[in-house]
């Protein structure tokens, strides 16, 4: 199945007939997700918490939206950073790195299987670029239970962080300075 090409537009009340709509699953951390995006996104985008793109698709001729991603600003403590490669070789004296945190991705039940997910980390990618400012790592926390999510992550290329005890999220992280597939 090709994939489709996608469209996006930044969350905002005109959208409210697309997120009633949208529904990833119904695993748990799916519903927490579908629950964001209809209850809570348009919130914390208003108070300058996050910013929430929905994705459209170009094959999609009732307009759903297809998929979503929400991001926001973080800073990564030493002793996750410094499980990457490129960077625990590096000299640097902080304690904290700079990233974007990919705080929900969620991508349609019925439009999964087809690289939206990954079209949308290379999006991701190319914005936290785009931004011009200190901006080294992404960054996402993935539910230790959700196992597909982690195998995702780890072959778009990040790095999963040990998950701390009594803790249900685990930190994926990917440096920005190296190429997918790089080390």
């Amino acid at each position: 199945m090709p994939t489709p090409e996608l469209f996006y537009d930044l969350l905002s009340p005109d959208h409210s007939e697309y997120v009633a709509s949208f529904d990833c699953g119904s695993q748990p951390w799916e519903v927490d997700l579908n629950d964001f995006v209809s209850n809570d996104a348009l919130r914390d985008q208003g108070l300058s918490l996050s910013r929430t793109y929905l994705f459209f698709s170009d094959q999609n001729a009732s307009q759903l939206c297809v998929a979503s991603v929400t991001v926001l600003a973080t800073a990564i403590k030493r002793e996750e950073w410094s499980l990457l490669a490129k960077l625990s070789k590096e000299k640097i004296a902080y304690r904290l790195v700079p990233a974007l945190l990919i705080g929900r991705l969620a991508v349609r039940a019925d439009m999964q299987g087809q690289r939206i997910g990954s079209q949308i980390l290379v999006w991701v990618r190319d914005l936290a670029s785009e931004l011009r400012i200190g901006c080294r790592l992404l960054a996402v926390q993935v539910d230790k239970a959700n196992e597909g999510a982690v195998k995702f992550y780890e072959r778009e290329g990040f790095a999963a962080a040990p998950v701390k005890d009594g803790k249900s999220l685990r930190t994926m992280l990917f440096d920005l300075l190296v190429e997918p597939g790089g080390g």
